[in-house]
């Protein structure tokens, strides 16, 4: 991608016209950072639900991953699905920072939420008049605002019919999130390579940046589970240009359809 076999050592060997053309390359790392955090999840008689917790947005995607990961554990589309952060009267969580929020808060939602989907389902499968009435509960899961069986996707019923049916508003699910990290063996790390193109105007002394790329690692390549590329994208933009880097990053495409460039950074979000 930046051609960096191409690279000649020696000193003033790289030229183009009055410039003397330097390329550089650092390591890169950053630790996986995580703090304890709390959440509410609530599935509401209408089919909705509801995420809580206190952490809050700082313009790099909170709302957007957190709303995802909350769809993904309830198996409920986006629009029934409402985050609510920003509130020290919601279950306790740590700042945004470090590209900690993501495991951190995103981890209780989905923990609440599992608990509050763990609640329903004992609602249908106890229930004479639901078709998972005895069902396994491990053989019951959740899509598209419906628990059915894993072997009869028809043999099931929504999230609205089983709550009605009980007369229960909602069932809810909270969630402490401590990662124990007193009982860590090992670190935990992303890594990567930044590459640089300098330009230097041998008769004005004139220095110019005129490439940068960076290649990081950002786990093991699952694409059923890589569901957050894009806020991943925009968190990185943001690290490396700042405000004003969140900002342009909402409006512009990946690295690697600019030429030269690639990349996507460690999924961590702040």
């Amino acid at each position: 991608m930046f051609g960096w076999s191409k690279r000649k050592a020696t000193v003033g060997a790289m030229r183009d016209g009055h410039y003397l053309i330097g390329w550089g390359m650092a390591s890169a790392t950053y630790p996986v950072n995580h703090l304890p955090s709390s959440a509410r999840v609530a599935i509401r008689q209408d089919g909705t639900a509801i995420a809580e917790s206190s952490t809050h947005e700082l313009g790099t995607g909170c709302y957007t991953v957190l709303t995802q990961i909350a769809c993904e554990t309830l198996g409920l589309p986006l629009e029934r699905v409402t985050v609510e952060i920003g509130d020290t009267n919601l279950p306790k969580a740590f700042v945004s920072g470090g590209s900690s929020t993501t495991m951190s808060v995103g981890s209780s939602i989905q923990g609440a939420a599992k608990q509050a989907l763990t609640k329903l389902i004992e609602l249908a499968r106890t229930n004479q008049a639901s078709p998972l009435y005895q069902a396994n509960a491990d053989q019951i899961k959740s899509d598209g605002g419906r628990l059915f069986l894993a072997n009869n996707k028809s043999k099931g019923e929504t999230f609205q019919a089983i709550l009605t049916r009980a007369g229960v508003k909602e069932v809810e699910g909270h969630f402490d999130m401590d990662f124990q990290d007193a009982q860590k063996t090992h670190s935990s790390h992303s890594f990567g390579a930044n590459f640089a193109e300098v330009r230097v105007d041998r008769d004005l002394g004139e220095v110019r940046v005129t490439r940068f790329c960076r290649r990081l690692w950002r786990g093991p390549r699952d694409e059923s589970k890589n569901r957050y590329l894009a806020v991943a994208w925009r968190d990185h933009y943001g690290h490396r240009h700042g405000p004003d880097g969140r900002d342009r990053a909402r409006h512009e495409l990946w690295s690697h359809h600019q030429p030269g460039c690639g990349g996507i950074s460690h999924a961590g979000q702040r």
